[in-house]
Order: structure tokens, then sequence, then C-alpha cells
């Protein structure tokens, strides 16, 4: 200052929930954490870090990235999951998980209470040490991912998405895609309901496909195209492959399905 004296000023804040700002995207997952039903966490900047961030409290976080990127390490997952942690992550910007000592993951689940729920952002590495395996951009050890938007683009020929369960031998490894669009083809992972088709960039779009028509109206569900029949008298028609455990009663109405070359297998046992 013109004064002679030194004034410290405050860092630039990265991110605000319900408009309180906090200096770094930890200090925001925590408050988070601290919040009954959780919280979300907007990001005011694009992050650099040479740390992980941990998730591993009580309530939900879910973190919108508004545009903004973060790149950090990979080593330890740059969110790494563990706990009864719950992390959602929306919005459009960047992840990008830069190799670490052979790691380079963006997303690392490491307990089977644990979830991650994906719906936006870009998800991508940086490697450099290509002949060391470890580069499941995310990584499921224990617990749950849902992937149900955003864009998936590892660095190598591994797969981008990744359940380990061959060392506990106990089914507590869980990944279930539901959208998005992937670098590779994520069949092994993608839930009864959607479909995979391979864009013309080479990668592939996941989406929720439609099972039946009434009309001109499609369903995801049996039991939303029973209900239109019997508002409207016409015909269900099958638009893919359906397996199903359940029932269903005609009523008291008369009831046409067309299958239209589809197959319907009824896996129940008490009819």
């Amino acid at each position: 200052q013109t004064d002679g004296m030194y004034k410290v000023a405050k860092a630039d804040p990265t991110a605000e929930i319900n408009g309180v700002k906090y200096d770094t995207l930890q200090a925001a997952i925590n408050a988070a954490q601290a919040t009954k039903g959780g919280a979300t966490i907007t990001l005011l900047k694009n992050i650099n870090t040479e740390s992980y961030y941990m998730v591993n409290g009580d309530n939900p976080v879910t973190i919108d990235l508004a545009g903004y990127n973060i790149t950090g390490s990979g080593i330890s997952g740059l969110f790494y999951v563990t706990a009864k942690g719950d992390l959602t992550i929306k919005g459009e910007g960047t992840v990008t998980a830069v190799e670490d000592n052979g790691a380079a993951m963006a997303v690392w689940v490491r307990s089977p209470i644990a979830k991650v729920t994906l719906e936006g952002g870009t998800y991508t590495q940086q490697i450099t040490n290509t002949a060391d395996p470890h580069f499941d951009l995310i990584y499921v050890e224990r617990g749950n991912v849902y992937v149900k938007g955003g864009t998936y683009k590892g660095a190598t020929p591994d797969w981008t998405l990744n359940c380990y369960d061959e060392h506990y031998q106990s089914k507590e490894a869980n990944i279930e895609v539901t959208g998005g669009t992937f670098d590779k083809d994520p069949m092994p992972y993608v839930v009864e309901g959607s479909t995979v088709k391979k864009n013309a960039d080479g990668t592939f779009g996941v989406e929720k496909a439609y099972l039946a028509k009434v009309g001109d109206k499609s369903y995801y569900t049996m039991d939303e195209a029973f209900k239109a029949q019997t508002a409207s008298g016409e015909a269900i028609v099958l638009l893919r492959d359906y397996t199903t455990g359940s029932t269903f009663n005609s009523g008291s109405i008369n009831r046409t399905v067309d299958l239209d070359g589809h197959t319907w297998t009824y896996t129940g046992t008490d009819v």
C-alpha cells in the first residue's frame, strides 16, 4: 500500500454452498457432509490440485461443476469415496486425473456402502507412463457407481469403467450405466432397459430405451403401457425384447399385444 504497510488479500474462493464461500473444495465437501440432508457445492473457478478429495461423511454431497474444470493426481482417485460417502457430480466441466505413480483414477470407490452418481461432466486422464496397467478412469473396489450421464474418455486400451471384485468375492462392487457417452463399449455395465449404440465418431452412447408404444406414444415400462391401453383400447406394441418376473392381469377389458418380432420372456414361477 502507499503507506508502506502490506495487506494480505484473501484468495479467490473455490466453491460455495448457498452463498457461503470456501477457499478449498475439500472445505466445501466437509461442510456439505456436516449438513443434515447434505448440500450442493457450486464451483467458482478451475482447480489444480496435488491431493485427492475425500468423501466419507454421513450426508450426501453434490458437486455442480458449473462449467469449471478439476485437474489433479489420480493416484488415490481424484475423488476418493469411502465409509458412508455419497457423492453426486453434475453440470458441465472436465475432471482430469493425472497419472501419478502408476494410477490415474478420476473416481475410486472403496466401501460397500459408498455411492457415487455421475450425472454430468467429462472425465478424462493424462497418462505419461503407459507401461503401467492401473489406469482405470472410474474404479469401484467396493461400493456402487451409477452413471446417468456425462462423457468418459480413458487414455489407454484398458477399461474406462472397472468393477473389481475378484479379491473380495463378495459382490460388493457394482456399476450401473443408464446414460452417457463412452470411448469404449460399456455394455457389461448397462442395465436392462437402456441401450447402447455406436456413434459416427466411434464413441458409444447409452440412453434409456422405450419398451412399448400405444398409439403414437412410447413408454419405458409395461405398467405405463397397460395404463395407456386401458384408457385408449389400442394395442400395445413391443419395441424391444422384454424380460420380467412380474405378471400382468388383463382386468375386465380385451387387450392386444403386438410382439412386432420381439420376444417377451417371463421368469416367474407362479403362472
